[in-house]
């Protein structure tokens, strides 16, 4: 039945419809939101944009890619997932999306370039470098007492080019102790010698503090979080070789006075890649890099009177990578092959293929795509003990398996479809095991779990004046030991979205957001009911000056999240922004 059922979803799949930027071009591999695509769009933050992709559910501090967490996440070139997170977490609010050039996104693929953690796939989002004086000041507010602004200014000085950006966010929440206040801020510097040479330094800060309101049943009235990320970056450019070093320190602070708990975790990530390219022909085309990561991590604090910190533990690897891009120019066919070493001090070493195929016109693409790389563990999985989990720092890497097959269409400008398949599989998968005894409980390498399914995508568009979107995915996310359903993966999600611009002051949008029920515990007993939201957006143009609005959840609809908590009734914000 399984079978069977999968098979109708990809029939019904290639007549279904949904977004991808992407034209019959060559690099099919990668999906290209450009900056004035997302001007076109209204949408207020990244995790909007991103989920009109099929496949991608992104949230507030989370990114799934085909069912999977592992999703590597680049700023600029390094790395901005969240040290401290139990599973990779990505808090979106710690970039601004008016100082976005573009986002790329990899599915399925990438391990080879940009290493471990993407079994999923990878995110790479570039800022932008106008050397003019030009920039964005914005306002809103709304419901709950909700209120933010924001500024971002690009300015030059002879070659060398500035960015700065800040932002403040704060609302009193729905539920009681749902306060929080967000604050962020950012500088970059690039000073170009000539087009060959160049350095450029950046530094970001991102904030976040307030209230933890817990389940429905299980409130946690007292319960509040910090939480602090500091990054750094220095690129430099001598020709073909470009030198990438970044340091990243993530510290996350719980406190409950109720229950006399008040625990700090801090984590500390560098990074140093060399990487080249060189080209010989059409079939001899190398890029290459290698490098070395190392991590630091400690945590204090207790929970009543036990003591829940953990001693400074470290990590190292250093890696080489090697791939060649190949074109047959009569055939239109392009080949991709490469492979990562990777050295590790807590794990053994590992070899990573990946292989793409692809035949590529003005009209039509195909391409399939095989992938194989790693996803570690984090120290609050393998160090951190709480009351309810043990540590265990034998804990070994998940190994991963990607398979793909997509067929691409273009016949004109205004019409773009995509279709495809996709086989993940996740091999001593990190789990939580419950013991009966209730006191080792702890993350174990165990079983294989597969997620497996079919994603299409449409986009229609007239000029600059409709833009339709629609996009379907279906997942199949099982524990092939166990025969359970994976916690919060919907079967079915579907995204609709129109944007019509009646003159060329306004433009104005509509999405529906659709998730099948999903399941909220490993044990298959707990159920969140299937969903449909419909969301606003709007701007109008007075010059300089935009009015803009955004509203979500439209019809009010009561309803509850993959994770078990009660979704957000209608939220709306208005604001107005300049631009200069």
């Amino acid at each position: 039945m399984k079978r069977i059922a999968l098979s109708i979803a990809i029939a019904m799949a290639i007549f279904s419809v949904k977004v991808t930027s992407l034209s019959a071009q060559e690099d099919s591999s990668r999906i290209l939101i450009t900056l004035d695509q997302i001007k076109k769009m209204n949408f207020t933050n990244i995790q909007d944009i991103l989920n009109q992709i099929p496949g991608i559910n992104a949230g507030d501090s989370s990114v799934t890619m085909r069912g999977s967490t592992s999703v590597k996440v680049l700023f600029n070139g390094r790395p901005i997932n969240d040290p401290t997170s139990g599973h990779g977490g990505i808090k979106w609010d710690q970039i601004s999306l008016n100082s976005i050039e573009q986002i790329e996104v990899i599915k399925g693929g990438g391990g080879v370039s940009y290493g471990d953690n993407s079994s999923g796939g990878v995110i790479l989002i570039t800022s932008n470098k106008d050397s003019k004086l030009s920039g964005k000041v914005e306002m809103k507010g709304g419901n709950f007492s909700t209120g933010e602004g924001s500024v971002d200014v690009n300015s030059s000085v002879g070659k060398l080019r500035v960015n700065a950006s800040g932002s403040y966010y704060e609302t009193e929440g729905f539920w009681d102790n749902d306060d929080e206040q967000k604050y962020r801020g950012g500088m970059r510097l690039d000073y170009d010698f000539n087009e060959k040479y160049g350095i450029g330094a950046a530094f970001n800060y991102y904030g976040q503090e307030g209230g933890m309101p817990g389940m429905p049943g299980y409130e946690t009235p007292y319960a509040r979080k910090d939480y602090d990320f500091y990054s750094a970056g220095l690129n430099v450019k001598l020709n073909k070789v470009k030198i990438c070093s970044y340091v990243n320190k993530g510290i996350n602070n719980d406190i409950d006075e109720s229950k006399s708990k008040d625990t700090t975790v801090e984590v500390i990530k560098t990074g140093h890649e060399l990487k080249t390219g060189l080209k010989f022909n059409d079939y001899l085309n190398f890029s290459a890099g290698g490098g070395y990561e190392y991590l630091e991590g400690e945590g204090e604090g207790y929970y009543g009177a036990t003591d829940y910190g953990f001693d400074k533990e470290t990590e190292n690897n250093s890696f080489v990578y090697l791939s060649n891009k190949m074109k047959i120019k009569p055939l239109s066919l392009y080949m991709t092959a490469g492979a990562r070493y990777g050295h590790y001090s807590e794990y053994e070493d590992v070899v990573n293929p990946e292989v793409s195929i692809s035949h590529m016109n003005s009209i039509f693409g195909v391409r399939f795509a095989y992938s194989q790389t790693n996803n570690t563990p984090t120290f609050l999985q393998r160090y951190q003990a709480t009351s309810s989990k043990m540590p265990n720092p034998s804990l070994d890497m998940e190994k991963a398996k990607n398979y793909s097959a997509t067929l691409f269409i273009s016949p004109a400008k205004w019409f773009n479809f995509s279709v495809g398949t996709y086989y993940n599989e996740i091999k001593d998968r990190i789990t939580y095991v419950y013991y009966f005894d209730g006191v080792h409980n702890r993350y174990e390498n165990f079983g294989k779990v597969t997620y497996k399914g079919a994603e299409s995508s449409l986009k229609l568009s007239y000029d600059k004046y409709i833009m339709f979107n629609v996009s379907y995915t279906y997942l199949v996310a099982t524990d092939e030991d166990t025969d359970l359903w994976m916690s919060c993966k919907s079967r079915h999600y579907a995204n609709v979205t129109l944007k019509l611009r009646p003159t060329d002051r306004m433009s104005l949008s509509g999405e529906m957001d659709y998730q099948s029920k999903c399941y909220t515990n490993t044990a298959n007993t707990k159920v969140a009911g299937g969903r449909v939201l419909f969301n606003g957006y709007g701007e109008y143009n007075f010059g300089t000056f935009i009015m803009t609005f955004k509203i979500e959840n439209i019809a009010d609809r009561s309803y509850t999240m993959a994770d078990g908590y009660d979704g957000y009734p209608r939220r709306f914000l208005m604001g107005v922004k300049n631009e200069f």
